[in-house]
């Protein structure tokens, strides 16, 4: 069988759930419900590529301001600015204002927001890049149709740029049975699925990590343990959280 070349995500644990890493240029969503580990799996993504790998990488957001995400990564010894190794590899760009539009009357045009990413991509030219979230930018469709489309239209894009990419998606809390993300689209046009649960069991709450999905490689279909340290994330691959 030929060899698939991989991502490291240099993330305790999940290279070996994964078999080896992520296929490379792979888009992934990695989605999970508030509180599950998403914004620090992904920065650890870039982190760690641009301090062992020397990949580029871009972080863009439309969530919160990207000062906030570099400020909350130093918690988890993560200096986006100063570390040697890391300083001036990992851009973080925000399209926060862009995403307010619609309110007061105005129209959100969601193109303007498919051409800033996409030139900021083309730009930088990154090895790695995180979408923060995708579930913001589809919520603005009425249609289910056109959102299938324009989200399909970001994956194929990454996939254009030879870059691995992960998308952020929340999954809405029902107590029940786990959702894969809010819209139930993004799921089929990405390549990989990794779900972060935050589970309540007796008394307290247990973090997990599972691989729903991952084309091209085979991996543990296994719920892991996941935990955030000091040092960020750290998974459990000989582990079963159930």
């Amino acid at each position: 069988m030929t060899e698939v070349p991989r991502t490291k995500t240099d993330i305790q644990g999940l290279d070996q759930i994964l078999n080896g890493g992520i296929p490379d240029e792979h888009t992934v969503v990695i989605s999970g419900t508030s509180g599950a580990g998403k914004t620090t799996l992904t920065t650890q993504f870039l982190y760690n590529g641009a301090k062992n790998h020397d990949d580029k990488g871009i972080y863009f957001t439309l969530e919160e301001p990207a000062r906030n995400i570099v400020e909350t990564s130093k918690n988890f010894d993560m200096d986006f600015e100063n570390d040697e190794g890391v300083a001036g590899k990992v851009k973080f760009h925000e399209e926060l204002e862009l995403m307010r539009e619609g309110s007061g009357g105005e129209v959100f045009e969601p193109d303007r927001f498919v051409d800033a990413f996409k030139r900021q991509i083309e730009q930088y030219d990154p090895d790695r890049v995180v979408l923060d979230s995708i579930t913001k930018f589809a919520m603005v469709f009425d249609s289910s149709p056109l959102r299938r489309e324009k989200v399909s239209e970001i994956a194929q894009f990454l996939r254009e740029q030879e870059c691995t990419a992960m998308l952020l998606a929340e999954i809405p809390y029902t107590g029940g049975e786990r959702q894969v993300s809010k819209y139930q689209i993004v799921e089929f046009v990405a390549d990989g699925v990794i779900l972060l649960g935050n589970e309540r069991t007796e008394s307290s709450r247990t973090r997990t990590l599972e691989v729903f999905k991952m084309r091209r490689t085979d991996h543990s279909s296994d719920i892991h343990p996941l935990k955030i340290t000091n040092n960020g994330i750290v998974t459990y691959p000989n582990q079963t959280a159930f």
